[in-house]
């Protein structure tokens, strides 16, 4: 099927163990940890950041838009130290999966897409809306493709797991990813070069230099190179169809799953008082590259070296993106209030042609004799936001926020997808448009909003959280589907093709709510629990069955969180953080495919339902500093999930008999995961350090839906393990690292699948078994993203 606007979407026990014992009691995703503190910091985040292989330290955090120490934020939330990502192979906020449990994160045509605790978006297009809350110094991130970008200089990544509907409003359903960059300051001239050099040809740079230029200002100037080949390989394949055999040539083909980037980065700060402070981020970039490629199923079942190989497509895959983003904040404190204030403006342009690598006699029920497919998008991002907040500038009985927000985002666009077919794919005038939305969209929301903790004693706090939130999203464009170039000139290759109106609107609004209970049974020791609610904002579908109409609109997404937790340090040396939740998902935003009948033939459009669903889980993590060297970590999450009532699948829109999802998981929810590293530094005579790390992730299995075609696919239970070993002269001045990540080599899905041509419902119109695994299908037919290969290398670092 195609898509219109969006691709359709041993033992346990011996594993485990293996998983536990490399863990010894190791990766527990909480990477950074504070000392405890009686009262909320108000200090820089910038200046207290540590990592968990860097040793306990005081972290102070803005999760809840006010700085205060991690242990102190009554909700599960994993902290990332900036200065020593790249030592735990975190690149971007792709590798955050490998780190934290919980966090499932896939790449397709539309850029990252986060799962956090089963929560996430199946309509990555520029009409859906995020699951999953992503800013950057505040300022919110509203597209995948804009996600993507390559992490360098960097204070922290803090995420928030749990509906943050107060705080964060719409988009925040299953919690928030803040990425904190590093800002100048105003008392020492300091900067880095990083180079790192590895397989697939990795070549990786990165440089910062903070310079103060007054006692009041000072400026950082940071930058970074990102280039390597990717890992699925083109092989000669012979396929056949109806119009005979075809011998494919992968000849002169790269790679897909490469990186390419370059990214620079300016920030000033200005601060003439204690009280008074403003502070300016530009950052522009270019993505460029093969781009993504999808793994095929049948390959990866065959496992080794056959898992990495891909079908040729003699029509070139390449993508180039352009960003630019601005980003200021001024902070003041006047008296016994603070006030915050943020401006936000983001571009970013993308020209990209994504080929698919499926067997091309197999990629869809209309496409003998066999067609090659890609997608040629362009598009045009251009976001604005505001907010303002105040809240107490010193910890008192009440600690509390209010502020407004504004954010404006406008895409203009067109996803042009093709099919080109196999015996004259060299002459693009019998390429066929298979859809081409033309639109420019455009996402409106604002909101007021306000939380406080009420201290009770000093033992006793009440949480309440309220916000007001009002959405409108609106499409102006045309919608083309299925047009031959015989019977439309116009849409030939590269051109735009304008079809029938595709324009509609969609407004709600809502209020959303969190109250709390914080019992600090001593400064070190934290009980919590809590009601949160979470949303997103509605949308519209391009088609529906079941009125004909073109444009209709779907109302917001919603749940109702509970969830009770600990975190505190219950023994000398030792950090532990428990949480236990339930996820009333009243609706859920599921999409699946409605069939569009066209001049040339049937397409499958992206349909979006409201679904009831039931998650709940467990998750521990706990750090225990052994001595002044080493230190063991260790993260185990239990997750469960259930779709209540959903009756979805392509073929009931003509059969009017659909597929009954009740009862099945959730994707990309494993029941168990296990985090584990333990870290070891030997001191040297001269100061210097030889340390030693181990971590490795044990996954269960998970699933991966096709809701269009009524089958999911089982992700087998893994481990993936990492080690280093890295030299550092005294003060860290010079470090040279060398690096394994993912020792086992094995992908594993992590979004999709795409190129589904098997029967509907894998057996007979029912949701297909989990153990569905393609071997029945032609090679080629189904293809997934997936996680990264085996990388290793050399990384070495220069401090002044």
């Amino acid at each position: 099927m195609a898509r219109a606007h969006g691709r359709s979407a041993g033992s346990h026990a011996s594993s485990l163990a293996i998983a536990l014992a490399l863990a010894i009691s190791g990766g527990a995703p909480a990477l950074a940890q504070t000392q405890p503190q009686s009262t909320p910091a108000q200090t820089t985040p910038a200046q207290t950041t540590q990592t968990q292989d860097s040793g306990p330290a005081d972290i102070v955090v803005t999760a809840f838009k006010r700085a205060e120490t991690s242990l102190k934020v009554p909700a599960a939330i994993a902290v990332l130290g900036g200065n020593d990502l790249r030592t735990v192979g975190v690149n971007s906020v792709n590798d955050v999966q490998n780190l934290v449990p919980g966090v499932v994160i896939g790449n397709g045509a539309f850029g990252t897409n986060v799962t956090i605790r089963g929560v996430t978006s199946s309509d990555q297009t520029s009409k859906g809306e995020l699951g999953i809350a992503f800013n950057i110094d505040g300022a919110f991130i509203g597209r995948g493709q804009e996600q993507g970008v390559a992490f360098f200089d960097i204070d922290r990544v803090e995420v928030l797991r749990g509906p943050q509907g107060t705080l964060y409003g719409r988009s925040s359903t299953g919690g928030a990813i803040n990425v904190i960059t590093k800002k100048p300051v105003l008392d020492r001239f300091e900067g880095y070069v990083r180079v790192e050099a590895g397989n697939y040809d990795t070549r990786r740079a990165e440089a910062a230099i903070n310079v103060p230029i007054t006692p009041v200002l000072a400026v950082r100037l940071a930058g970074n190179v990102n280039d390597r080949d990717g890992f699925l390989r083109p092989v000669d394949t012979t396929v056949s169809g109806a119009t005979g055999t075809t011998a494919l040539s992968a000849a002169g083909q790269p790679a897909k799953g490469d990186q390419k980037d370059r990214t620079g980065r300016f920030s000033i700060l200005f601060k003439p008082s204690d009280d008074l402070s403003a502070t300016l981020v530009a950052t522009v970039g270019h993505i460029g590259g093969v781009g993504p490629g999808g793994a095929l199923l049948s390959n990866l079942n065959a496992g080794g070296s056959k898992a990495f190989e891909i079908v040729p497509n003699p029509i070139p895959s390449w993508q180039d993106q352009n960003f630019a983003n601005f980003n200021g904040q001024l902070t003041s404190r006047m008296g016994a209030v603070q006030l915050d204030v943020l401006g936000a403006y983001q571009h970013f342009s993308a020209r990209n042609q994504i080929t698919g690598n499926a067997n091309p006699y197999d990629t869809g029920s209309d496409s003998a004799p066999g067609v090659f497919l890609l997608d040629q998008y362009t598009g045009r991002f251009n976001t604005t936001q505001f907010e303002a907040r105040l809240s107490n500038a010193e910890p008192g009985v009440v600690d509390y926020v209010v502020g407004a927000n504004y954010y404006y985002e406008k895409i203009h666009e067109s996803d042009h997808n093709w099919k080109a077919p196999v015996d004259t794919w060299t002459d693009t005038s019998t390429w066929i448009t298979a859809i081409d939305p033309v639109n420019t969209t455009t996402h409106k929301s604002y909101g007021v909003f306000g939380q406080a903790t009420v201290h009770l004693s000093d033992k006793i706090g009440l949480i309440g959280g309220l916000r007001y939130s009002n959405n409108e999203n609106g499409r102006v464009g045309t919608f083309a589907v299925n047009v031959a170039t015989a019977d439309d000139p116009s849409c030939t290759y590269p051109n735009d093709c304008i079809g029938g109106p595709n324009s509609g609107t969609e407004k709600d609004h809502k209020v959303t709510w969190k109250v709390g209970l914080n019992y600090q049974a001593d400064p070190a020791n934290l009980f919590y629990a809590s009601i949160a609610t979470g949303f997103k904002a509605g949308g519209f579908n391009d088609y529906d069955p079941a009125t004909g109409k073109s444009v209709v609109p779907y109302g917001p997404e919603s749940m109702t969180a509970y969830e009770i937790g600990y975190k505190g340090r219950p023994l000398p040396g030792l950090t532990f953080t428990s949480s236990a939740y339930y996820y009333d998902y009243a609706k859920d935003q599921i999409n699946g495919l409605a069939l569009f009948v066209g001049s040339a033939g049937v397409t499958g459009v992206l349909y979006t339902q409201l679904a009831p669903v039931e998650i709940y889980g467990w998750e521990n993590e706990a750090r225990y500093q052994v001595d002044r060297n080493t230190a063991v970590s260790l993260g185990v999450a239990y997750a469960h999930s259930r779709i209540r009532s959903l009756k979805t699948g392509y073929l009931g829109y003509l059969t009017g008999v659909f597929a009954d999802w009740a009862g099945y998981r959730l994707p990309n929810l494993p029941s168990i995961t296990v985090n584990g590293s333990i870290t070891h530094n030997v001191d040297l005579a001269n100061g210097a350090q030889v340390r030693l790390r181990l971590a490795s992730k044990y996954s269960s299995s998970y699933l991966l839906s096709d809701y269009a075609n009524a089958v999911q696919y089982r992700q087998s239970p893994f481990t993936r393990s990492d080690a280093s070993v890295t030299y550092a002269t005294d003060g860290d001045q010079l470090t040279v690292q060398l690096f394994v990540e993912n020792i086992e080599n094995k992908l594993q899905k992590t979004f999709g699948p795409n190129g589904y041509n098997g029967a509907y419902g894998g057996f007979t119109g029912s949701v297909a078994s989990a153990e569905t695994n393609g071997t029945s299908f032609p090679v080629g037919s189904v293809n997934f993203s997936t996680s990264l290969p085996r990388l290793y290398g050399v990384r070495l670092a220069v401090k002044f």
